[in-house]
């Protein structure tokens, strides 16, 4: 394992090369399965998302690939919508509350529930179809492997556990998916120390990595596209420290 680096593989190859016991926040964003079964809807600047690879994702096989490689004071932050809220919530609590194409193992007994964190749009894709209510909220899933874990309640201005922000606007690559680096920075020092490990399974543009790097932490990811393993590299090399407190 060579720190703060991004291999340009899958996930479910890069998962195995990782030391059991070795990472002390993951931290990532991984496919919402959100996509449509057609043709991508317009309505304004909107555009619904349909792509191949945000179809099929199964949570159960990153979930139990992942949790043997946390340390025993480890924990997840992990990006969801509500396409995949339930599947992540029954397979962590629930454990045996559904049938999954893999089996749950017995480590993931291991881990307790701690919340879910939310991320406010503050300017929201609105209902395309007029007959519901705009998506304004994205859901951050907390999980540690036990009652002991690193809390920097500090770190962040507000200690609700609802972060705000305008969607889109703080974007600095074209990636689709791109969370803002202030967000993933907060996560990042609210729980773990300088000098931890910070995992990301699905790197995309590299913000993970970017607010590592601003924040003293190391990190370690893979991301399947080369287009964006180049474009994380470019944006590491520019990266600078930013304020402690946002």
């Amino acid at each position: 394992m060579i720190l703060n680096t991004i291999e340009q593989c899958d996930y479910r190859d890069f998962s195995p090369t990782i030391p059991d016991n070795s990472i002390d926040l993951l931290l990532t964003d991984p496919p919402y399965n959100a996509s449509n079964s057609g043709l991508s809807s317009l309505s304004g600047n909107y555009k619904m998302m349909n792509e191949e690879w945000d179809r099929g994702f199964d949570p159960s096989i990153f979930v139990n690939m992942i949790i043997p490689k946390l340390k025993d004071n480890g924990q997840m932050l992990i990006f969801c919508s509500y396409h995949l809220l339930g599947d992540y919530l029954h397979l962590i609590l629930k454990k045996d509350g559904l049938q999954w194409k893999t089996p749950i193992t017995d480590i993931v007994n291991r881990i307790e529930w701690r919340q879910i964190l939310h991320w406010y749009k503050t300017n929201s894709m609105p209902s395309l179809t007029g007959k519901l209510y705009g998506f304004a909220i994205e859901y951050i899933l907390w999980f540690t492997k036990s009652k002991e874990y690193t809390f920097n309640k500090g770190q962040r201005a507000s200690y609700l556990n609802v972060f705000e922000g305008c969607n889109g606007v703080y974007k600095v690559t074209e990636h689709p998916n791109e969370k803002p680096l202030s967000l993933i920075r907060q996560l990042a020092r609210a729980h773990s120390n300088e000098g931890d490990l910070v995992c990301d399974l699905f790197m995309g543009s590299g913000t993970t990595a970017v607010a590592c790097k601003e924040s003293d932490r190391n990190f370690i990811g893979c991301e399947i596209d080369p287009r964006w393993v180049e474009v994380a590299y470019n944006r590491i090399k520019e990266a600078g420290k930013q304020g402690d407190l946002l």
